[in-house]
């Protein structure tokens, strides 16, 4: 593969991210959905899509993060949302924003504005409207500090 085609693959730690909240996505709907390790499976099968090349470590670390703290990051979330509850949002915006203030807060030090970009990448893939994608924005603006 050339440098020229590399350059047009997804970063393996944004199609990370983009697993770990198709994870958290299947989650709240439902715990018993998908586990970490078939959606593996879909992404290391092409089932996906086949121009996707996925970090496993580093899906894998943002899934344990998401397990270990989702509950403690949601009444975070709480305090920064005086109007509306995380529970009334869309269950994609739940899963961009939780996903995000996970990685932010237990892996690695990745600067704010990176993480803000790249989960309102994802929210601009999931979403179509321009309020929402905003919304999910502003929150992690608040939130990631």
């Amino acid at each position: 593969m050339s440098t020229e085609e590399d350059k047009k693959l997804p970063v393996k730690k944004s199609v990370a991210r983009l697993a770990a909240v198709q994870y958290l996505f299947a989650t709240l709907i439902d715990e018993n959905a998908l586990t970490p390790l078939k959606l593996l499976s879909l992404y290391q099968n092409n089932e996906i899509e086949n121009d996707l090349n996925i970090n496993i470590g580093y899906f894998n670390k943002l899934i344990e993060a998401l397990t270990l703290n989702l509950t403690s990051q949601k009444l975070i979330i709480e305090d920064y949302l005086p109007k509306k509850k995380l529970e009334q949002q869309n269950l994609i915006s739940q899963a961009i924003i939780l996903t995000a203030l996970c990685e932010y807060s237990f892996i690695e030090n990745i600067p704010r504005k990176v993480l803000i970009n790249e989960y309102t990448n994802i929210a601009s893939s999931f979403l179509n409207n321009n309020d929402e994608i905003g919304f999910i924005n502003a929150v992690l603006d608040k939130v990631l500090k």
